[in-house]
């Protein structure tokens, strides 16, 4: 269900002039704004691709979130990002304010089921393995990762199901 804005403290004023977006361009009906969520692990996990538009980012959480659930992702080249992403193996960066590239990307994942599933899937061993490097040069990352990741020995998933 879309969220309201104005005054609904789960989207805010932030919202309006996406909607208002979306309006003009008669996609209203196809673009849900949900505003502030819970159960972010479970919603994620049924995306088919998760876009990280930003022009600064620190470190790229929800990039490895979205990793996590085998979700493709494409990110700016921005900040700590390019350390979470190796563009064209598991997600794809593009310069700030690039959207012809990254609607390009998009279209290819989108198209090309098989592609995205397989970058997913890699983004995600390849996120566990850099925490596992993570974990051997800075112990006290492990209290930091341990609740978002499971257990890189956990059994994978079925070849069918997200592990989100």
């Amino acid at each position: 269900m879309p969220a309201k804005t104005g005054d609904d403290r789960r989207w805010g004023r932030i919202g309006e002039p996406a909607e208002a977006l979306a309006r003009s361009r008669g996609v209203e009906k196809d673009v849900l704004f949900l505003g502030k969520q819970n159960g972010i692990k479970e919603k994620l996990g049924q995306a088919d691709l998760f876009l990280l538009p930003s022009q600064l980012e620190s470190f790229g959480l929800a990039a490895l979130e979205a990793m996590a659930c085998e979700v493709p992702v494409i990110a700016t080249n921005v900040g700590g990002v390019p350390e979470v992403i190796e563009h064209g193996v598991d997600g794809y960066l593009v310069e700030p304010g690039d959207v012809k590239t990254a609607a390009k990307y998009a279209i290819e994942l989108l198209s090309r089921p098989d592609r995205g599933r397989e970058i997913g899937q890699l983004a995600r061993v390849q996120r566990q393995e850099k925490i596992l490097r993570q974990r051997r040069l800075f112990p006290c990352t492990k209290i930091i990762t341990s609740k978002s990741s499971p257990a890189p020995t956990q059994q994978k998933p079925l070849d069918d199901e997200r592990p989100c």
